[in-house]
C-alpha cells in the first residue's frame, strides 16, 4: 500500500480565526505495510467515516488523530492525518480486520473506564 501523512497545527490565535497556523506533509505517497500503517496511527486515530464493509475502505480514505500533540509552551495542537493513496484488495481486507479489532479494543477500554 502507499500512504501519505499530513499535519495541521492549530494555535489559540489561529483557532480564533478558524484556520490552521501551519499545515503540510510529513511524507507523501510512500510505500508501507498495513502493519506499519496501523502501528504508526496508534490507538488515538479515527477514520473519516468508519468503513462498515471492506469495500468501503478504498484509496483516498483517511484517518485523523483524536488526541493531538499539545505544545504546553505555546498552546498549539498538532494533528496528524493518515491518507491511503493506494491499496490492494488483500491489504484492504487486512486493514479492515485490524480496524475492527482496534475499534473493539477501544470500546472495551472505554467500557472498563466507566
Amino acid at each position: 500500500m502507499r500512504a501519505t501523512k499530513t499535519y495541521q497545527i492549530v494555535t489559540p490565535e489561529s483557532a480564533e480565526d478558524g484556520v490552521f497556523a501551519d499545515h503540510g506533509f510529513v511524507y507523501e505517497n510512500e510505500q508501507t505495510s498495513v502493519d506499519d500503517f496501523m502501528h504508526e496511527m496508534g490507538d488515538f486515530v479515527e477514520p473519516c467515516a468508519f468503513p462498515y464493509t471492506v469495500t468501503d475502505l478504498k484509496h483516498h480514505f483517511f484517518f485523523t488523530d483524536c488526541d493531538p500533540e499539545l505544545d504546553y509552551e505555546t498552546g498549539a495542537n498538532t494533528y496528524h492525518t493518515y491518507h491511503i493513496d493506494q491499496i490492494s484488495d488483500l491489504e484492504r481486507l487486512k486493514l479492515w480486520i485490524l480496524l475492527q479489532r482496534a475499534r473493539t479494543k477501544r470500546w472495551e477500554r472505554d467500557d472498563a473506564a466507566m
